[in-house]
């Protein structure tokens, strides 16, 4: 491959992909390789499916912490915040269809550090099921080994 075509791959890579729409935001593109995210699609924030999982997932924080799992809430209604933002409606739908949602709601979604669906499962699910699933991984067994022990009182 030449020089030049080389350059010009690059160029397209770093400097066309930032050309996203903007129902592209909502996409977990920065989650790969670094967090294994873990959503929770929902009608609504009071409903009781909801509140029944984030009550289980609350009791292991520290646990969710040293597996590099991260809780996101996504209402069908908008009120859905990733990373800080919040997410337009175009956003929801636009995540939906990426993880392959449909129009199920009460619905539990982990994506694995490589970005694929490692589960889908409606709400409330055993946070101790879903540690055995992600302990199960490979990248998983292989992070235990070689990292060193995280603490959750450190921070």
């Amino acid at each position: 491959m030449s020089k030049r075509l080389v350059r010009i791959l690059v160029w397209k890579l770093f400097v066309a992909l930032p050309l996203v729409s903007s129902a592209q935001a909502g996409s977990l593109d920065g989650y790969l390789f670094d967090t294994r995210p873990i959503l929770l699609f929902t009608s609504s924030e009071k409903h009781p499916a909801l509140r029944e999982q984030l009550k289980a997932f609350a009791q292991f924080e520290c646990e969710f912490y040293k597996r590099d799992m991260e809780v996101l809430t996504i209402v069908g209604d908008g009120h859905s915040i990733v990373d800080g933002a919040a997410l337009s409606n175009e956003e929801v739908s636009f995540l939906k269809d990426e993880l392959d949602v449909g129009p199920y709601n009460e619905l539990l979604v982990l994506v694995g550090k490589d970005g694929k669906v490692k589960l889908r499962a409606h709400m409330p699910l055993k946070a101790n099921d879903l540690i055995r699933l992600v302990d199960a991984m490979p990248l998983r067994r292989i992070e235990k080994v070689s990292r060193p022990q995280v603490s959750c009182h450190a921070a």
